[in-house]
């Protein structure tokens, strides 16, 4: 129920819903011999200041800086494994027949793990995530990641599946059940820079914390205020998305806190 629901309020709170929904209001005033202005000037200010101006992806910007950026692995021995968030393949596009693997806007979280692990040769990889489709079809996001990787020259022997979980705080649950037994600070944690607050809260549920390792920025190191660039629905989208769900992963005791940062100790269970 809880993973259906996300989804509905995923669409329902997107940027392009909402002004959908003012238009459809106008429209129905109309219909109904009213005067649409109200609905119609309130659907131009959410386009102007929503779509046309740097709001959001200043928001989005302040959600991507909440974890610092790492590039360099800090210990002087590489670290024991990378764990691989799913959403860097699009799972629809790969299962429709054409028998190629199609990777996603997350592409980083794949090509990424794939460069560490070309770095770090002693390095297992572990590809968390069954679908983040309501009615999945095909081959699971694991087992395409395990085709894609092994197919672009990873030792299969490096590379662990966990093809169970369908959001955030099952991926760290299902992870962190799989490793609880390893150093969590030799093992890093990829996904995207928006989604990482996020899913460093769940591995704080759990207990067993890896590195963040942020990638697949949309946003420069800073956002100023501004009009005129075509940014803000794609943004809006995204930061309205990670709010909706750190509100509702708070609510019920998915996450410790509602900002979650790497710096707090690790607390309760998920639920």
């Amino acid at each position: 129920m809880f993973f259906v629901l996300s989804k509905v309020l995923s669409v329902a709170l997107s940027p392009q819903f909402l002004l959908l929904v003012l238009l459809a209001l106008a429209l129905l005033a109309s219909l109904r011999k009213r005067s649409p202005g109200v609905w119609l000037v309130l659907a131009l200010l959410w386009l102007g200041v929503g779509d046309y101006s740097t709001l959001a992806p200043m928001g989005l910007n302040w959600l991507e800086n909440r974890i610092p950026h790492a590039t360099v692995w800090q210990q002087d021995d590489g670290p024991e494994g990378i764990i691989v968030l799913g959403g860097a393949i699009d799972q629809a596009a790969s299962n429709n027949g054409r028998g190629e693997i199609v990777l996603g806007s997350g592409a980083e979280r794949f090509t990424e793990a794939l460069r560490l692990a070309r770095d770090y040769p002693r390095a297992k990889v572990v590809f968390s995530g069954f679908s983040g489709l309501l009615d999945p079809q095909g081959e699971n996001e694991g087992e395409l990641a395990y085709r894609l990787a092994t197919g672009l020259g990873l030792d299969p022997a490096r590379i662990v599946l966990e093809t169970r979980s369908r959001n955030t705080a099952e991926n760290a649950r299902e992870v962190a059940a799989l490793l609880h037994d390893r150093p969590a600070d030799k093992w890093v944690l990829i996904t995207s820079a928006f989604h990482m607050a996020r899913a460093v809260g769940c591995f704080q549920a759990t207990g067993w914390v890896p590195q963040p390792w942020a990638v697949d920025y949309r946003t420069p190191p800073q956002v100023e205020w501004g009009v005129g660039r075509r940014e803000g629905f794609s943004a809006g989208g995204l930061l309205g998305h990670e709010v909706v769900g750190l509100l509702a992963y708070w609510l019920t005791d998915r996450i410790p806190t509602l900002w979650p940062a790497p710096a707090m100790a690790a607390e309760g269970q998920v639920k």
